[in-house]
């Protein structure tokens, strides 16, 4: 699953996870390849980079680790996020945010292990997750006023129990309900797949961003552990979501 030999990476740039979250959000928004111009203006006011040539070093790093791919257009060269960039960039942001600038301190080697033990960890927990999400999502579908209902429920979890922010109230309707839902249900599938490393054929762009928060969220919410101390939260986490993963696979193997 990792980019280079034993999952780690085969260059490093502080700048890359930043390039990459901007070529998901901007593939996303604009629907198609994105100029490196309008990356280096997102790295600026998302992730306050403003080195010169910051960019092009993610960049380069983010190729070679098979994060995007290149796609000429009109002559020019353009940008494109691939399945592996959503899924460790996903994770990145998640450790970022919670850890705030421990995570940044790690060794190339080291964030590499714990993004793969992370990603390992998370295909577990999804698996029973959205296949016990799937009579749900059926009944949704034929039934709009359950439809809302679900949606509803997702909406309190996210904002009372989870802390994040989910659909107002006032936009939703039943239609709106189902297109959530049918939406939701194929994030939730996407993301397995590629967190399995499984290949996905056909998405469109505009999914490419909310897959990457559906992981973000679910990493956060589900693997990162809430202490005082981020430093006391990384140890924890290099413990348990590591000493789970390597298990996991033995039983697997077995």
């Amino acid at each position: 699953m990792g980019a280079g030999k034993g999952g780690g990476f085969i260059r490093y740039s502080r700048y890359m996870f930043p390039f990459v979250d901007c070529v998901i959000r901007l593939y996303s928004e604009l629907g198609k390849p994105v100029p490196i111009s309008d990356v280096e203006d997102c790295m600026r006011d998302i992730h306050a980079l403003r080195s010169t040539g910051g960019q092009y070093e993610g960049r380069d790093a983010a190729l070679i680790n098979g994060y995007v791919k290149t796609e000429p257009v009109g002559g020019r060269t353009r940008y494109v996020p691939k399945a592996e960039g959503v899924v460790n960039t996903a994770i990145y942001l998640a450790l970022k945010e919670k850890l705030n600038d421990t995570i940044d301190s790690l060794s190339p080697d080291l964030l590499a292990h714990l993004l793969e033990c992370l990603r390992i960890s998370l295909v577990t927990i999804m698996i029973s997750k959205v296949i016990q999400s799937i009579p749900d999502y059926i009944r949704a579908i034929k039934d709009p006023e359950y439809a809302v209902h679900l949606v509803n429920v997702q909406k309190f979890v996210e904002e009372f129990l989870l802390g994040i922010g989910g659909v107002q109230s006032e936009e939703l309707n039943q239609d709106k309900a189902s297109e959530l839902i049918r939406d939701s249900a194929l994030v939730s599938y996407v993301a397995l797949k590629m967190l399995a490393g499984v290949e996905v054929k056909g998405l469109k762009p505009k999914y490419y961003d909310d897959v990457k928060e559906f992981i973000k969220t679910n990493i956060e919410t589900t693997l990162i552990p809430t202490l005082p101390n981020p430093r006391l939260a990384l140890v924890q986490l290099l413990i348990i979501a590591c000493r789970n993963s390597a298990t996991r696979i033995m039983a697997m193997a077995h």
